[in-house]
């Protein structure tokens, strides 16, 4: 092995190893199970929004499909992380139409939405629904770290001296998976929540470091062509690279995933539990505008890095464009030692951003799983259930490995499954939490709907081929509409019920 992957390995495994350090120190404050599931219910303003921003830039979703579909389909897809600043600013005004007595009851409460939102089915029935709504968000926090890893080989191919397209043998699966479980389980049993926040300040920071690097990668790539004379395709960088217009998937594209961002902060287990670790309503309610800020910029960068790219470059590698920029920086560094610097603090931004997304939601499952009193757990019974979540997202990390999906449609899908939830999610918040169904069959009704139209958008998405798949990015919309009319004729049928 070289120097320089000897020097860039040392730094990304230092800059892991305070990371880590940063738990122990955060594990060691432990004293119940409200500081290890909500922190205390303590955190300031501050620690809101660092921790909103990191767990909500996800490596997966945004970095790497945002580069690469910027670079495709165009700048107009910017408009997805207009969306998602959306959603948290929606989020906010569903919070601020609260009164205190029902804040206090949407704050406090342990349940996902959907089991106040149906409190008459049966056990069986319930275990159904969460395994549909867990299932996902768990698949989707494993598939964030596995494509990181994934990602992070890429990057680092060149100066480990291997092709790039052929990084992913540098990672076998079992050991992607270990890497996986072994990470997300010492961040939740020995830290809890107080770690996520503590880590998530660093991985913030070294998620914006990877930020800066990766534009300066695009202007080193660019700014030679500029300086050549070489011609900017405007149609190439709001429409994607060879295109003149919208294509039928672009405009599917934007338009499905605006939409699922503009809803998932409000179906995001995880973002209610950062609102019951805060010290109050006030202090979560003021953390809101600066995460929109925050998600706004960072959500933006790839996608109009990807876009700059496809304004000038026409003939990149589409399955590489991802990791384009960031090897940029090798082609300028003559003495061949600052470059694997940079590309470690850009692998370490990597996984940080897969870290952060994906331990937030395991301490949202384990929040759930624990449910009742909180007052009445042993931190030691409720770190022995991390272990069971632990199997699950082992289990997880080895069917993605297995299916190998594609990494966009698996994401889609998921989401796209999760957005059905958001009108029962809205009369939730809105009615205050309070019980929206008194009898059993207004409930089975809805909740037949819910898993026919998951089942049906994850075939769509995942097995259905030539026009429909084509097609697929248009469902969020008219679903989530049927859902909302479903859920207003159910309400009514109930009513007349009783």
């Amino acid at each position: 092995m070289t120097l320089p992957a000897l020097l860039m390995i040392f730094f990304f495994l230092a800059l892991i190893t305070y990371s880590l350090r940063r738990v122990f120190v955060a594990g060691s404050t432990l004293t119940d199970v409200t500081d290890y599931l909500y922190a205390g219910s303590s955190l300031p303003k501050k620690d809101l929004w660092r921790t909103a921003i990191a767990s909500n830039f996800q490596a997966a979703s945004n970095l790497f499909i945002g580069i690469q579909l910027g670079y495709l389909y165009g700048a107009n897809l910017v408009i997805t992380a207009f969306a998602y600043t959306g959603g948290f600013w929606l989020l906010k005004r569903l919070v601020v139409s609260q009164t205190d007595e029902q804040l206090a009851t949407v704050f406090q409460r342990n349940e996902l939405p959907y089991d106040r939102l149906l409190p008459v089915l049966t056990p069986k029935w319930r275990m159904v629904l969460n395994f549909f709504i867990y299932a996902s968000i768990l698949f989707v926090a494993v598939l964030e770290v596995w494509l990181a890893v994934k990602f992070i080989g890429e990057v680092s191919a060149p100066v480990l001296g291997v092709d790039a397209s052929m990084a992913t043998s540098i990672f076998p699966a079992m050991i992607v998976a270990i890497v996986v479980v072994a990470a997300l389980f010492f961040y939740v049993y020995v830290g809890g929540y107080r770690a996520i926040v503590a880590t998530d300040e660093y991985q913030l920071n070294l998620i914006s470091i990877m930020l800066i690097f990766l534009i300066g990668g695009c202007g080193l790539a660019i700014f030679p062509l500029i300086g050549e004379g070489s011609a900017f395709h405007g149609n190439s960088f709001v429409y994607g690279s060879g295109n003149s217009g919208f294509s039928i998937l672009g405009l599917g594209l934007a338009l499905g995933f605006s939409f699922l961002n503009l809803f998932w902060p409000l179906l995001n287990p995880q973002q209610w539990q950062r609102a019951q670790a805060a010290n109050n309503a006030k202090e979560y309610l003021s953390s809101l505008r600066p995460t929109m800020i925050g998600i706004g910029i960072s959500w933006s960068i790839p996608v109009l890095v990807g876009a700059l790219l496809a304004g000038f470059i026409s003939d990149i590698d589409v399955s590489l464009i991802a990791v384009y920029p960031f090897q940029e920086w090798l082609k300028v560094d003559e003495s061949g030692f600052v470059a694997p610097i940079i590309l470690a603090f850009c692998a370490a931004g990597i996984l940080a951003a897969a870290l952060s997304t994906s331990d937030t939601v395991v301490m949202a499952f384990i929040a759930y799983i624990l449910g009742g009193d909180r007052k009445e757990i042993l931190l030691g019974d409720a770190r022995q259930k991390s272990v069971g979540v632990t199997v699950i997202i082992f289990i997880a990390a080895l069917v993605i490995y297995v299916r190998d999906p594609s990494i966009e449609q698996f994401l889609f899908a998921v989401f796209t499954a999760l957005v059905i939830f958001a009108p029962a999610f809205v009369h939730y918040v809105y009615s205050g939490g309070s019980t929206a169904f008194s009898r059993p069959l207004p409930s089975k009704i809805l909740i037949g709907f819910f898993v026919a139209s998951y089942l049906f958008v994850v075939w769509v998405n995942l097995f259905a081929s030539g026009p429909i798949a084509e097609y697929a990015y248009y469902l969020p919309f008219p679903i989530f509409v049927l859902g909302l009319i479903l859920v207003v004729g159910v309400k009514r049928m109930d009513m007349q019920g009783t």
